[in-house]
């Protein structure tokens, strides 16, 4: 999860760019 638990997509493309 990052800033919203219901953005999912957000949180898996910041994941990917994060490593």
């Amino acid at each position: 999860g990052g800033i919203n638990p219901g953005l999912n997509l957000l949180c898996a493309v910041q994941a990917l760019v994060s490593g």
